[in-house]
């Protein structure tokens, strides 16, 4: 088998768990990640939320 068959159908698989990781951060996983977020950074619920979304979005992006 083609070796480029194999890393881009392994670089499409990753691009779609990224999205779908990414689309969580902003829908229906956002508690399990807000859980995530190191308590080193400042505890106020707007940039908990803040960082969640815009992880969210950058993941997004880079998987598609």
């Amino acid at each position: 088998m083609n070796t480029n068959f194999i890393k881009n159908s392994l670089r499409i698989l990753l691009g779609v768990i990224m999205t779908i990781a990414g689309i969580g951060h902003l829908t229906f996983q956002r508690e399990e990640f807000l859980a995530q977020v190191p308590r080193w950074l400042p505890t106020d619920p707007a940039f908990m939320d803040f960082v969640v979304l815009s992880s969210g979005i950058v993941e997004i992006s880079l998987g598609l």
